[in-house]
């Protein structure tokens, strides 16, 4: 009786992770629906990068069905090439859709001063 018990909490424990480091590794494909502030989170963040702060950069007047441009700021805190921290970094990310019913994705990228 005991062996079983033990088995089916292995199986549990086991079946939990798996289901854990799966939603992990499909978050960033689930992302584009929740919108594109949460698709330019996961594109720029990294483990070394803090204070990341995400700014919509397309103007008011322009028209949004062709994409929206997204202003990524954050500190970096590898080294540069002078060995001092790499500080605050910019990025920007043009976020597009096809459909309102498709999810939200990265077509440009470019970096800032």
């Amino acid at each position: 009786m005991r062996g079983n018990r033990k088995q089916l909490r292995r199986r549990i424990a086991v079946s939990a992770i798996v289901v854990f480091v799966l939603l992990v590794l499909a978050f960033p494909l689930w992302s584009g629906y929740f919108g594109p502030k949460a698709v330019a989170y996961v594109q720029t963040w990294r483990p070394w990068r803090t204070h990341l702060v995400i700014e919509d950069a397309t103007p008011p007047s322009s028209d949004r069905t062709h994409g929206v441009l997204l202003q990524v700021n954050y500190n970096d805190a590898f080294r540069d090439s002078t060995g001092e921290p790499a500080g605050p970094r910019v990025r920007f990310l043009m976020i597009k859709r096809s459909s309102s019913l498709l999810p939200w994705r990265v077509t440009e990228s470019g970096t800032g001063p």
